[in-house]
């Protein structure tokens, strides 16, 4: 996910954030888009805009949540996955083959990383990885609707960030210790979703 973020000063018009009074940041997101957002806690409006006159207006009709936006893509994930790692969650890849497995290797839709400060949504941007701050999830919700998750690791398995690679400003994927199993994430282009490969190193 590309943004370009320009601060904004309060003195020229525009309210604090409500959840920490800070200054809000104007994003320019994919797509040309524009959301408003807290320059410290990340807070944002609710829905992208095609002009940044309406992202404003947004912003100062009070229209802000504090789990809608909150693209982290301008911190380098390993920052997030640093702390303590609780779980990570595969969504299911189709109704009809939900978990292809063909030998090493899982396909999925997306992944939810869950820290001890943050949870993150990693989906496929077209052979690429993009990642953004989501509210928490229950994984276990009783919801026949609900799109099926299954855990990367058993739940006695450790789960250990161990390295991002990136080319130049695009995440490429994600290594992981699980156990005595590493793990690596990243996405298939060629089926358009992600995948997650056992490796031998």
């Amino acid at each position: 996910m590309r943004f370009v973020a320009e601060k904004l000063r309060l003195e020229d018009g525009f309210q604090p954030c409500p959840y920490c009074g800070g200054a809000p940041e104007l994003l320019q997101i994919e797509g040309e888009d524009f959301i408003m957002r807290c320059s410290k806690c990340h807070a944002s409006t609710r829905e992208a805009r095609m002009g940044h006159e309406e992202a404003m207006a947004d912003w100062n009709d009070g229209d802000i949540a504090d789990d809608h936006y909150s693209i982290t893509m301008d911190e380098k994930i390993d920052l997030y996955l640093s702390k303590k790692i609780t779980g990570i969650w595969l969504t299911e890849y189709s109704p009809w083959d939900p978990f292809p497995v063909n030998g090493k290797e899982r396909l999925f839709s997306d992944a939810v990383i869950i820290t001890e400060e943050k949870t993150l949504l990693i989906e496929d941007a077209h052979g690429l990885l993009e990642y953004e701050e989501i509210r928490e999830i229950d994984p276990f919700e009783n919801d026949p609707d609900a799109v099926r998750m299954i855990p990367l690791a058993n739940p006695e398995e450790q789960i250990q960030f161990i390295q991002s690679k990136w080319n130049n400003d695009c995440l490429l994927s994600i290594e992981f210790q699980c156990g005595g199993r590493q793990v690596v994430i990243c996405a298939d282009a060629a089926k358009q979703c992600m995948m997650a490969r056992e490796t031998d190193d």
